[in-house]
C-alpha cells in the first residue's frame, strides 16, 4: 500500500521540480542578455503595445527596446506585412504606449502615445507634476480633480515647479496631502518649462 503512495509523491515532487526549472528557464530567456555596452537602466523600461500585435499589452524591458524586439515580445504582428516597420527613437518607448497600424497606402506606422497615468502609477512610475494634464495627474492617490486643477494653475503662473515643496503652497496641499502624493510624483524637465506660463 505504502510503495504506490510512495511513487505518487515521487512524481508529484519532481513535476514540482521540472515546473520550478521550467519557470526559472523561461523567466530567464524573457529577460534576455544584454549587450555589456549598454548601460543597464536601475528600473524596468515598460512600454505598452496596441494595434496589430498579437499580444497587445505592456512589457519590460531592462534597456529602452527597439521597435522590433517589443514586436517580438508581443508575438509579432496579426499577419504577415509586406513593408517593414517604421524607425523609432527607442529612447522615446519607456513609459509610453505604441500603436501599429496599417496606413492607407499599405504601409505599416507606428505611433507613439503618452501610456495611460492610471497604468503608469500601477506600474511604479511616477507622474511629472510639470508635464500631467490636469485628468492625468488625477491618477496620483490624493489627488482630485479640484487640486489637479490647482496644480495646473499654480504651475502656469510659475512658469514651472522645481520642487515638490512647492506644492505645499497651493490650498488644500499641506504636508499630510504632500506625504501622500510624493510616491507618486516627480519633478522633471523644470528648466524646459522655465518661463512657459508668463
Amino acid at each position: 500500500m505504502n510503495s504506490p503512495w510512495r511513487i505518487e509523491k515521487a512524481l508529484a515532487y519532481l513535476l514540482l521540480i521540472t515546473l520550478v526549472l521550467s519557470v526559472h528557464f523561461v523567466a530567464r530567456t524573457a529577460i534576455g542578455m544584454h549587450n555589456v555596452s549598454e548601460p543597464v537602466l536601475s528600473k524596468p523600461c515598460y512600454v505598452g503595445i496596441i494595434g496589430l500585435a498579437k499580444w497587445p499589452g505592456i512589457y519590460a524591458f531592462k534597456n529602452p527596446p527597439s521597435l522590433q524586439e517589443l514586436v517580438n515580445k508581443a508575438g509579432g504582428l496579426e499577419h504577415k506585412f509586406s513593408s517593414d516597420l517604421p524607425l523609432i527613437n527607442n529612447q522615446s518607448l519607456c513609459s509610453n504606449t505604441i500603436s501599429i497600424a496599417m496606413s492607407e497606402g499599405g504601409k505599416l506606422k507606428a505611433q507613439v502615445q503618452k501610456m495611460d497615468p492610471y497604468k503608469r502609477i500601477t506600474l511604479g512610475l511616477r507622474l511629472d507634476v510639470n508635464t500631467e494634464s490636469e485628468q492625468e495627474l488625477t491618477a496620483i492617490p490624493g489627488i482630485g480633480i479640484k487640486t489637479a486643477r490647482a496644480i495646473v494653475h499654480f504651475r502656469e503662473r510659475a512658469g514651472c515647479i522645481n520642487s515638490l515643496s512647492q506644492l505645499t503652497s497651493i490650498p488644500g496641499v499641506g504636508p499630510k496631502i504632500l506625504r501622500r502624493i510624493s510616491p507618486y510624483a516627480t519633478i522633471t524637465n523644470s528648466h524646459e518649462h522655465r518661463g512657459q506660463g508668463k
